[in-house]
């Protein structure tokens, strides 16, 4: 029962979908709604009280994919199912998520540009250096291509290996 303790059985609430996160001083807590089938739905609360006897949540936002499935239902493609319906509806959590990662990558080229000498330099900043300061252009583009080859390697193993991972599991 919502607002008794911090332990819940609720299908709808009960697995949590990632971890609790803080946005504009409110907590929240994403969680898959298995009410239907198994993961059916994201659905985002917001922690209303958190305290060692009570837990008290509402749900604010949520991802039904039974929305997709009308869509396709009314004869819409894959892809047209994708940009008329899932990505209008994500499209605020992808610009977050966007917005997050250019901090931390624009943190990860600004430190070792301002405050590190050139032996610690990261590879972007070498990169920067080569191309604007050494005016060495062959060089920039090299150590760049490396750098998109190294990371789509990475992305593409760490597909590769969730995806067999998911495929092996019950």
């Amino acid at each position: 029962m919502p607002g008794s303790s911090s332990c819940s059985s609720r299908a709808r609430s009960a697995r949590p979908a990632g971890p609790i996160f803080a946005h504009e001083g409110r907590l929240y807590r994403p969680a898959q709604d298995c009410s239907r089938t198994y993961g059916g739905a994201v659905v985002i609360h917001r922690i209303e009280a958190l305290t060692p006897e009570i837990f008290r949540e509402v749900a604010v936002a949520r991802l039904d994919p039974e929305l997709a499935q009308a869509a396709r239902t009314m004869g819409a493609s894959p892809l047209r199912t994708f940009a008329t319906v899932t990505l209008p509806l994500l499209r605020a959590p992808i610009l977050g998520a966007a917005i997050l990662v250019f901090v931390f990558v624009l943190g990860a080229y600004l430190l070792p540009q301002l405050l590190g000498r050139p032996q610690h330099w990261t590879l972007s900043v070498h990169i920067t250096d080569q191309a604007i300061y050494q005016s060495n252009l062959p060089l920039a583009v090299a150590m760049a291509v490396l750098l998109l080859v190294v990371a789509l390697t990475l992305v593409g193993l760490s597909l590769l290996l969730t995806r067999e991972r998911r495929e092996a599991a019950p």
